[in-house]
C-alpha cells in the first residue's frame, strides 16, 4: 500500500499487517496522487508541488527490499491531481489542464493541450470557409452570404445564401 500526506511524504506500507515500511519526504507540499507500475517495482507520487517523484524497489544484500527515491522531474506547471503508469510511460494531469506524458528511461516529455492546438475555430476568410474542431471530429462550413453590406443599428441582415456544412 502506498500513501501520500499533507507534509509531502510518500509512505510505503506492508499490506499484510499494516506496518510502515518506508516514509520518504520528497515534496514541498501535499501529495495528492500516487501510482504503482504494473510490475510493482516502481512508484510515483505528485501533488500540489508538481514534481513527479520516481521511487524504485531495490533488493539489499541481506535479501530484504527497500523503497528508495530515484529521480524527480517537474513536468507540470501546477498541482498534479492524477498519475497513471502504462508500460514505460507515466501520464500526469491536473490544474494546468495539459495531459503530460513522461518517459523516465528515454528522458522525454510530451505535453498534450486540452483543446485542439490553435483554438477551436479556423477561418479562411477569402475562401468563405471555416473549420470547427471538436474533441472527436471536425466540421467544415461555407459561410452564408447577404446582398447587403451594412444594415440599420440593431437589425439583422437577411441571408441570400444559407451557411452550408461541407
Amino acid at each position: 500500500v502506498i500513501s501520500g500526506d499533507s507534509q509531502g511524504r510518500t509512505s510505503f506500507w506492508n499490506g499484510n499487517n499494516g506496518t510502515l515500511m518506508e516514509s520518504i519526504h520528497g515534496h514541498k507540499a501535499d501529495v495528492l496522487t500516487v501510482e504503482l507500475n504494473p510490475d510493482g517495482n516502481r512508484a510515483y507520487s505528485s501533488g500540489i508541488d508538481p514534481t513527479i517523484m520516481h521511487f524504485q524497489l531495490i533488493s539489499k544484500n541481506n535479501g530484504t527490499k527497500k523503497w528508495v527515491k530515484s529521480i524527480h522531474r517537474c513536468v507540470n506547471t501546477h498541482d498534479v491531481r492524477s498519475l497513471v503508469c502504462s508500460k514505460d510511460k507515466i501520464y500526469s494531469g491536473g490544474v494546468d489542464t495539459y495531459l503530460t506524458i513522461s518517459n523516465y528511461l528515454a528522458k522525454s516529455v510530451t505535453r498534450v493541450p486540452p483543446i485542439p492546438f490553435g483554438g477551436v475555430i479556423e477561418l479562411a476568410r477569402h475562401a468563405g470557409i471555416f473549420l470547427l474542431k471538436y474533441s472527436t471530429y471536425l466540421e467544415v462550413w461555407r459561410l452564408g452570404e447577404t446582398e447587403q453590406e451594412t444594415g440599420m443599428l440593431d437589425c439583422n441582415l437577411f441571408l441570400s445564401k444559407e451557411p452550408v456544412r461541407l
